[in-house]
């Protein structure tokens, strides 16, 4: 229980600075990740745990990956677990982006054959 108020509150801190380093209100960030002010207030205060999926919409609006959000201040970055961070986030944006294309081919296809 200790360990994960501990990792609520390295994500509250670290959405907060994040946050502001971008100069963006909790309104703002919300809309650009896709939900509430509230619910990024929760996260702020620790009152709720977030979704994987907004976390990482969360991490692409403030620039970072979502392992930087973990991080703790005194923590160093060693650049190749930040890079296979990155490369994993790129990896599946790209597997959800083909599969998105894949996906619109097969109804297009789908909805020519129901015209003839």
């Amino acid at each position: 229980m200790e360990n994960e108020k501990s990792i609520r509150a390295v994500l509250a801190a670290n959405l907060r600075k994040y946050r502001k380093l971008k100069n963006l209100t909790q309104s703002q960030l919300a809309e650009y990740a896709g939900c509430s002010a509230q619910y990024i207030g929760n996260i702020e205060c620790m009152n709720n745990w977030v979704s994987d999926v907004i976390l990482e919409k969360i991490a692409k609006v403030l620039g970072i990956s979502v392992y930087e959000l973990f991080l703790e201040e005194n923590e160093n970055k060693h650049p190749v677990v930040v890079l296979d961070q990155i490369i994993e986030a790129k990896e599946r944006e790209l597997q959800q982006m083909i599969s998105t294309d894949i996906n619109a081919k097969l109804l297009e296809i789908k909805n020519e054959f129901k015209k003839e």
